[in-house]
């Protein structure tokens, strides 16, 4: 055997004693990230749970149906919606998404257990898009899942998404915290991370090795996401669970979230429109928004706002931050450079609640009694047109009918699901030909408070009662 053959031997040989024991330790390591992620699992999962809401929609409104016109007076519907929540107390207090709750008429939770209750919306934030639900039980106690800490937080760090991606429960998915400071339109400065989040996981956890909750888990960001089938691409956003924190605290005790408001819209809100404008320091104003706290102190547009109090306002995320987190009614000193001079305006904060449109008295409207002596039901309608005829017989093979064109307030048919647009084909089996026709047979039955009508609703042949 030459020299060769014998060098190659013993370096092989001397390879695999040492890579033995390394291949050993590393199966070791392995097995103790996948039990330690088997553990953080079991030990969160039951603190998360699977919520059913039932929302008020918008009905659809299908222009190519000339049958089919838009009713303001009937402008609702109801639609399910998926999501996940995470409880915060043994008490039966949830977390979740303000998106997956809103407009809800109904909210059912179901417990990792299978058990099923309904739940109370307690407050939510439109703005950090939280909300505070409390589960319907008799003094039932709850697992509650560990908060941590989302300050200390930092990129890289594994993590676990824990929800109900479409409607899948309990799942758990694994990745890293991608990102810090993510900031939407509101300055909630999101954590984004590859663990897979899909819809259905909105309100659910997001889980560090140490199985506390550093953030719930929000929204997604796909290039398919306003096409109406967005789905993971490898960005998802939580929010932080110290923020989470805050509104917890705040729905607990107002029902809602107390921000201070100053009423300015401003010029240069990112670094990049400051160098466009040239402006170094401060926040232009651009708008001063009309009988709000900063108009009503004299702040004008062009002013330029360096200071509050003492503190050096570095963007507009700051100056927000700073005004939100100030208690209502308190007084701030604004430093305002205005015409290349320097001066201080007094600034009382304002409630940003009483200066968003949707939360403006709204006047009272006195309610009517139900009309029972109407012999229309309070249906108006009208003749087919020769070409409508044509294309019913085509299209639904019927000879005749009657073209719904309003239904009255307070009329029994008021609180049906009849609406401007509909075609009545019948009423209690006897067909409608036209509307001195209509008019001949409804008076039938009006005294009953009570009659049955087969019609066309976008496109679809319903039997549907009118009754009161």
């Amino acid at each position: 055997m030459n020299n060769l053959k014998i060098f190659v031997i013993l370096t092989v040989s001397i390879f695999i004693q040492l890579i033995n024991p390394a291949l050993s330790i590393s199966q070791d390591n392995l097995r103790k990230i996948n039990q330690s992620l088997v553990e953080i699992t079991e030990r969160v999962m039951p603190s998360i749970v699977f919520l059913k809401v039932q929302q008020e929609i918008s009905p659809y409104d299908n222009a190519k149906n000339p049958f089919q016109f838009r009713n303001p007076k009937k402008n609702h519907q109801f639609a399910f919606q998926i999501g996940s929540g995470v409880i915060i107390n043994s008490k039966g207090y949830l977390v979740t998404n303000y998106h997956v709750v809103k407009d809800a008429k109904e909210v059912i939770v179901t417990l990792n257990n299978n058990e099923e209750y309904p739940a109370k919306i307690i407050g939510a934030d439109p703005f950090s898009d939280i909300a505070l639900l409390k589960l319907n039980t008799n003094n039932k106690l709850y697992q509650p899942a560990k908060l941590g800490n989302s300050d200390k937080l930092k990129v890289g760090e594994l993590v676990l998404a824990l929800g109900s991606p479409f409607g899948l429960r309990k799942t758990v998915t694994q990745g890293i915290v991608s990102a810090k400071g993510r900031k939407n339109a509101y300055g909630v400065n999101f954590i984004q991370t590859d663990a897979a989040i899909n819809p259905g996981n909105s309100g659910g956890a997001l889980v560090n090795v140490n199985g506390e909750v550093i953030g719930i888990n929000s929204l997604i960001v796909t290039r398919a996401m306003y096409s109406g089938s967005a789905g993971f691409q490898g960005i998802g956003l939580a929010i932080p669970i110290n923020l989470v924190k805050k509104i917890v605290k705040q729905l607990l005790k107002h029902g809602r979230v107390i921000r201070g408001y100053l009423g300015i819209r401003p010029a240069n809100p990112d670094e990049a429109s400051s160098k466009i404008l040239n402006i170094k320091q401060g926040i232009m104003i651009v708008q001063v928004i009309p009988k709000s706290p900063a108009q009503q102190a004299g702040i004008k547009t062009w002013d330029i706002i360096l200071k509050v109090n003492k503190t050096t306002i570095k963007d507009f995320d700051h100056l927000r931050q700073i005004v939100s987190e100030t208690n209502v009614g308190k007084i701030l000193h604004f430093t305002i450079k205005r015409n290349s001079k320097i001066i201080t305006l007094k600034v009382k904060i304002g409630d940003l609640d009483k200066f968003l449109p949707q939360n403006k008295p709204k006047e009272k409207i006195k309610s009517k009694p139900l009309d029972l002596n109407d012999p229309s039901f309070g249906i108006s309608v009208r003749d087919l047109t020769e070409e409508e005829h044509i294309l019913l017989e085509k299209t639904f093979k019927e000879k005749h009918g009657v073209l719904v064109i309003d239904i009255k307030n307070h009329t029994l048919s008021d609180n049906s699901i009849l609406t401007a647009g509909d075609l009545i084909l019948d009423i209690e089996g006897e067909p409608v030909k036209d509307k001195l026709d209509f008019h001949a047979k409804i008076q039938k039955y009006y005294k009953n408070h009570f009659v049955r009508l087969r019609i066309i609703k976008r496109g679809i042949i319903l039997i549907i009662p009118i009754k009161k």
